[in-house]
């Protein structure tokens, strides 16, 4: 395909490291702290649309980070992240709860011998109502990518990059693979203006993640 900028379909695993990554890095109270979180003024405020929410659940059997107690022994349970778009909460340990008068989420992490981190249980990303072919259709030009390989700073949000395993899609069909297309644009500007999310959901280790269709990306040819 010649460059474009539009929709860019983004698999499970590319959301992971295109837009989870980031959103991840935000809440983390830590990084709040430091000023280095482009979520610290956010809290109660619109980062994604309406349609988005996120969890937290340490709590579900079964799951491969359930726990009931955190690195610090503090008591696990469910944190809802972003509801229908607000961002709800930070994740915070003794630490930087005690910092912030706050009580610790849970979210304490590493080993035995190490200073507690903070880090997610298992991440949900609520599912849309459509499957991953039916969005597919709905896209006059656009890319689907299965793998990202670049840059992103998870404080700003730009990022850019190659989009490995890319299909081009036009006319609501995927036409063929393509190699050395670059994609750029910004984490947590594509994050609040998210066209679609799949109903189709893949288990990545302890993140439940769904495709996400993004809008006025960036698509270079090399």
């Amino acid at each position: 395909p010649g460059s474009f900028k539009g929709k860019v379909l983004l698999s499970p695993e590319a959301g992971d490291d295109i837009i989870l990554h980031p959103i991840i890095s935000s809440i983390n109270s830590n990084n709040v702290q430091k000023g280095t979180s482009f979520f610290k003024n956010k809290l109660n405020k619109k980062v994604a649309p309406s349609f988005f929410s996120m969890q937290d659940d340490p709590t579900i059997p079964g799951q491969l980070a359930s726990s009931p107690f955190d690195r610090e022994g503090v008591p696990k349970k469910r944190l809802t992240i972003i509801t229908n778009g607000i961002l709800d909460n930070f994740l915070y340990n003794s630490y930087t709860a005690k910092k912030a008068r706050r009580k610790s989420t849970g979210h304490a992490s590493g080993g035995a011998t190490s200073t507690p981190g903070i880090g997610v249980s298992n991440v949900f990303i609520k599912p849309g109502t459509r499957k991953k072919d039916l969005i597919i259709k709905d896209i006059k030009e656009g890319l689907l990518v299965t793998r990202f390989s670049g840059n992103l700073d998870v404080i700003t949000g730009d990022f850019s990059g190659i989009a490995k395993g890319a299909f081009y899609i036009n006319r609501g069909e995927i036409q063929f693979p393509v190699k050395g297309v670059m994609i750029a644009g910004n984490a947590y500007d594509a994050l609040l203006h998210i066209v679609e999310i799949s109903s189709d959901i893949k288990k990545i280790i302890n993140y439940n993640l769904p495709y996400l269709l993004l809008d006025d990306i960036s698509v270079t040819s090399t």
